[in-house]
C-alpha cells in the first residue's frame, strides 16, 4: 500500500484553497495576539497602564472562540459565496459568506431543545436550513410541505439515496 503525500484533513473537506487563503492573513493576526493576551497581567484597580482590563479579556476570549469555531472566517465572493451587495431579506441574520453558527432549537420531532449544530453532521455536505415559524399554524406546516415536496422532486431520483437528506422540521 502506498503512503499519501498529502496529510489528511480533520473534519471532513475543506473549503477550496482560493476561499481559505483570503482568510488566512486574518486567523494569522488572531492567532499572534492569543499569547500576548493570555500572557498579559490583569489591570489593577490602580490603572496599571501594561494591564489587560476584565472587559478587553473577555471580548478576547469571545473573539478567539469565534476563531477557534472557524465562525469568524468571512469568505469574500466566489462561486459558492454571493456578491456582498446581495439583499439578504429572507434572512438578514444571516451573514454571506459566513460560518452559520449553531444556536439552541426546538426539534418538531421530538419536541426537545437541541443545538443546531449537534443535529448536522460535519460531513461536507451542503444544507438546506428551512426557519419555518410555528409548525402547528396550518398554512405555515403547508408551506414548509411545500418546499420538502419541491426539494424531493428536483433531485435525481439516482442520487436521492446518497445525496438527499429528508428535511428537518425544527
Amino acid at each position: 500500500m502506498e503512503a499519501s503525500s498529502r496529510a489528511p484533513t480533520q473534519g471532513g473537506p475543506q473549503p477550496p484553497i482560493g476561499l481559505r487563503l483570503g482568510a488566512a492573513p486574518n486567523r494569522s493576526r488572531a492567532d499572534r495576539s492569543r499569547p500576548q493576551a493570555i500572557a498579559s497581567a490583569p489591570s489593577t484597580d490602580e490603572g496599571e497602564p501594561d494591564g489587560v482590563s476584565l472587559k478587553e479579556f473577555t471580548a478576547f476570549v469571545i473573539k478567539m472562540g469565534h476563531w477557534a469555531s472557524g465562525t469568524a472566517v468571512h469568505y469574500k465572493e466566489s462561486i459558492v459565496v454571493a456578491a456582498e451587495a446581495t439583499i439578504n431579506l429572507l434572512a438578514p441574520g444571516l451573514p454571506l459568506g459566513k460560518r452559520f453558527e449553531s444556536h439552541q432549537v426546538v426539534l418538531m420531532a421530538d419536541a426537545r431543545p437541541w443545538h443546531l449544530g449537534d443535529r448536522l453532521e460535519s460531513d461536507g455536505k451542503w444544507r438546506i436550513i428551512l426557519f419555518a415559524g410555528d409548525v402547528r399554524d396550518l398554512t405555515q406546516r403547508q408551506k414548509l410541505d411545500e418546499v420538502e415536496a419541491y426539494l424531493g422532486s428536483v433531485v435525481p431520483i439516482h442520487l436521492r439515496i446518497t445525496t438527499w437528506i429528508p428535511c428537518l422540521k425544527f
